[in-house]
């Protein structure tokens, strides 16, 4: 305040009033923006990035795991000094389990 004294001292009668509002709007204006700056927060988008490389994660192991599996059924029913599995390489699998988690996953990231 004592600084506002100072600066008005500067200035004639007419002026004062118009330097007083100049002062007290910068000085509001100033100390609201700080505020809103301070209370920004982007922890909502933080976590939810973090779900997603976690949603990542588990949806690559599942992939891998997967794979995996398929080989190891390949090589069991591989005849021994064969190149290629019984019934020429077609492998069936059971059901769409891994698809099915993929896709929960991923929806569960879209659903709002």
């Amino acid at each position: 305040m004592k600084y506002f004294v100072g600066i008005l001292k500067q200035f004639t009668q007419s002026q004062k009033l118009i330097v007083l509002i100049l002062l007290l709007v910068f000085t509001s204006g100033s100390v609201l923006i700080s505020q809103y700056l301070k209370t920004d927060d982007c922890r909502v988008l933080i976590d939810e990035n973090l779900k997603m490389h976690e949603d990542f994660a588990k949806i690559s192991a599942m992939l891998r795991a997967e794979r995996l599996r398929e080989q190891r059924v390949a090589l069991d029913t591989m005849p021994a000094g064969s190149d290629e599995p019984i019934g020429g390489g077609v492998i069936q699998l059971p059901d769409n389990t891994l698809l099915d988690s993929i896709l929960n996953i991923a929806e569960s990231n879209t659903k709002k």
